[in-house]
């Protein structure tokens, strides 16, 4: 197994690879290799909300706990799609730049941020990580939500980001 500090280190210089460069953001697109973040990202979700029926105790509850794995992978998933939005595309890098969305949505990122999202019953004033998590999780969910936008296709949702928004009462 890979340990997690290498693997946040990895997700930072990936985000530093694609500052200002188009070409390895790009590659990272048309390759399919940040899918494999994607799917480190589910699972370090997974391990930080509860099950909905887990019968989490109201009276002992100290709030969500964070995680700098994710958090950098968010960070680095949000600069991803970000310059992508920046870019000019092409008709392949358009579609799988929606593919990639539907992909994010369809292996339940946005349900378990919205999960997490609720966890959160508390000012967050005293708990500066749980802050800066939920910053760095709503940029993300920000340039998805772009990404969706930028797809051009009006009224289509094609990667279902837009209804899964809105059933998890994110939007």
């Amino acid at each position: 197994a890979i340990p997690i500090k290498s693997l946040a280190s990895a997700s930072r210089v990936l985000r530093k690879s694609i500052h200002d460069h188009v070409g390895n953001t790009m590659f990272l697109l048309l390759s399919n290799r940040v899918t494999v973040l994607v799917d480190i990202l589910r699972d370090q979700l997974i391990r930080l909300v509860p099950e909905t029926n887990s019968g989490l105790e109201v009276d002992g509850y100290q709030g969500p706990d964070t995680d700098q794995l994710s958090k950098s992978i968010m960070e680095f998933l949000s600069a991803f799609i970000l310059k992508l939005s920046e870019t000019k595309l092409n008709d392949v890098a358009c579609a799988r730049l929606q593919d990639f969305v539907s992909y994010t949505v369809s292996i339940e990122i946005i349900d378990n941020l919205a999960r997490y999202f609720q966890l959160v019953r508390d000012p967050i004033d005293s708990s500066p990580e749980v802050a800066g998590y939920l910053l760095v999780a709503l940029q993300f969910l920000s340039a998805l939500t772009g990404a969706v936008e930028r797809g051009g296709m009006v009224g289509e949702d094609p990667s279902q980001l837009l209804s899964t928004l809105q059933w998890t009462e994110l939007a």
